[in-house]
């Protein structure tokens, strides 16, 4: 990592802490505030606009359910996509999900990351959540663009979805959506309640008022927060968990199934690049893992070859059994010569941790939320399908 690199993760990493901090954080904390409210006011009078049709929404011409979130990252908004496009397809809706690619070099063009048959986009070029919805899902076509209009009317075009999900998409004004899910962390569902920068919030709490219906992840069978309740008033509140799983193992340079009982109990080594490192380091913990070494790098970090080595140099220090990644970090290393699935992690065994959204008990009143969300016209298509 040069030195101009290394100045800017600990910059970004010192600004994160704060963001996550309830208490005064001296000078740095109160420049941030400062840039705060004036974020603030901007993407309220923004949303203001839209409100009032001052700047105008446009309607996709099929129907469309936003994925999104208040704060910044973490809250699964991903597998929550998986979740809902899973769901769709088994109910006999065709669907394709629309992503703007963050992180990907086509952010800022469109593209087909796959048509649900073949993938036509690296995890570079994609963006590691689109690749990986792309990778998961089967006949389910994933598409990216900045212009998420534009990319939609293509992808409706090309595939003709009765259903778009729209990930990350909360904030995204431009599209008309049907149906408004809006995600929030069990523990912390609006941070420090400060607004970007000095917290991780990406609007106001006024625009809770935007949501049909409150996921709140991360809360298994725990009783969800009395002022979120508040806050979400008549409308549906649907309790969520994560529930960890072996996504593969690279063992002597190839990419094989694995189990979790193949790293319980063994001294591992972690890095991550997510949202909440933190998080990770406890989902891993849970699984009965001993952690010898951890190396964090921030959200989507674009991983390199020295990176790689590095980490491998970290591990062998350690006397680390297994090397322990997420899923998306995984999905980032792909294009990184060398590739995980070369010599790489001959040494050590890579271990990569996926993530999916489980309701418990609150699995069928959700679905039967959706349910009743759709129109009739597509819940008369839905029952001519053959069983």
């Amino acid at each position: 990592m040069t030195a101009k690199n290394t100045l800017t993760h600990r910059l970004r990493g010192g600004i994160e802490k704060i963001i996550q901090q309830d208490k005064d954080s001296g000078i740095a904390g109160a420049i941030l505030y400062a840039f705060s409210l004036i974020y603030k006011s901007a993407v309220s009078f923004r949303a203001f606009l839209y409100e009032k049709n001052i700047l105008r929404s446009r309607s996709l011409p099929c129907f469309v359910i936003s994925v999104g979130n208040i704060t910044a990252g973490g809250t699964g908004k991903t597998p929550m996509t998986l979740y809902l496009a899973k769901l769709m397809q088994k109910s006999g809706y065709s669907v394709c999900i629309l992503s703007r690619g963050y992180g990907g070099t086509f952010s800022k063009k469109r593209g087909i990351v796959s048509d649900g048959k073949a993938l036509y986009m690296t995890a570079g070029e994609a963006g590691d959540e689109p690749f990986m919805m792309a990778l998961q899902l089967k006949n389910i076509p994933v598409v990216i663009g900045r212009n998420r209009y534009a990319a939609g009317m293509s992808a409706i075009e090309k595939f003709r979805p009765d259903i778009i999900l729209l990930d990350d998409a909360y904030q995204h004004l431009k599209i008309r959506r049907n149906l408004n899910l809006l995600l929030s962390d069990c523990k912390k569902p609006f941070g420090n309640g400060h607004v970007l920068p000095r917290g991780p919030l990406r609007e106001a709490l006024s625009a809770l008022k935007r949501a049909d219906a409150f996921i709140v992840t991360r809360c298994g069978e725990n009783p969800v927060p009395e002022y979120l309740k508040y806050m979400a008033g008549n409308r549906p509140v649907f309790r969520s968990s994560h529930q960890p799983h072996l996504h593969c193992v690279v063992k002597a340079g190839k990419k094989e199934k694995g189990d979790i009982s193949d790293i319980k109990g063994c001294r591992v080594f972690l890095f991550s690049g997510i949202a909440k490192n933190e998080d990770f380091h406890r989902t891993v913990r849970s699984l009965g893992c001993v952690i010898a070494g951890t190396k964090e790098f921030p959200d989507h970090h674009p991983y390199s070859d020295s990176d790689i080595a590095q980490i491998r140099e970290s591990a062998q220090k350690t006397a680390a059994r297994w090397i322990v990644t997420t899923e998306k970090d995984y999905m980032r290393i792909h294009d990184v010569p060398p590739s995980p699935v070369s010599p790489a992690f001959k040494d050590i065994p890579l271990a990569v941790i996926g993530i999916e959204i489980d309701f418990g008990k609150d699995s069928r009143m959700f679905q039967e939320f959706i349910r009743k969300a759709l129109p009739t016209a597509i819940v008369l298509k839905k029952q001519e399908v053959p069983n």
